[in-house]
């Protein structure tokens, strides 16, 4: 299981860099296929849509759904084994089973009117192979970036949208930036490419 692991992300580290052209090229035209897009995203609480998608932007610009799949076998293999031990992220959004979870629990009862996050909120244990089909989606995983949003207002009436971005990237607003590797023609933070995507050019 080890070994599968490493497999999925040795290829990440063997990257070669990017134009950073080819970064704002590839955001503009996922960025308007996501506005384009004929899936039905509820409007955030208190952010615009742009906003709220700079949160998640350096994770949804860089996602492979190849790794995805192979991630996704991983995560349910672990499920029929009761084992716990790799919290892999996944999804467009690239969101941990276990923040998926801490975002569910933390959210109001009467906002989650999606039935897993219900099942998820009662009995987080109940999790099946489905399940993880269901929020792997990418609208679902918006409805859960809502959720993000409004469990943070607190954090941003204080740091704005860039605590936010820390939150989301590091979990804690007092953990330091760090490079984000995963886009590498610039050496930058999550943060800081967050804030890069508010920059671009969007239909």
């Amino acid at each position: 299981m080890r070994f599968f692991f490493l497999l999925i992300y040795i290829p990440k580290f063997l990257l070669q860099p990017e134009p950073c052209d080819y970064i704002r090229e590839k955001t503009e035209q996922l960025s308007n296929q996501f506005s384009n897009s004929n899936i039905n995203l509820n409007k955030p609480f208190y952010l615009s849509r742009k906003e709220l998608f700079s949160i998640v932007y350096p994770e949804y610009v860089t996602f492979s759904s190849t790794t995805n799949e192979l991630e996704l076998l991983l995560i349910k293999s672990n499920l029929l084994l009761h084992q716990k031990e790799f919290d892999l992220s996944f999804g467009p959004f690239q969101m941990k089973l276990s923040f998926i979870i801490d975002i569910i629990n933390k959210a109001p009862i009467n906002k989650l009117n999606n039935p897993i996050f219900i099942k998820l909120r009662l009995n987080n244990n109940s999790i099946i192979s489905s399940d993880i089909d269901h929020l792997n989606r990418l609208e679902v995983q918006w409805e859960i970036l809502r959720l993000f949003e409004l469990s943070n207002y607190a954090i941003y009436k204080e740091y704005a949208l860039l605590g936010l971005y820390t939150v989301y990237n590091r979990g804690d607003i007092k953990k330091a930036r760090t490079i984000f590797h995963k886009i590498n023609c610039k050496k930058m933070s999550y943060e800081d490419w967050c804030i890069e995507f508010l920059k671009y050019r969007h239909n």
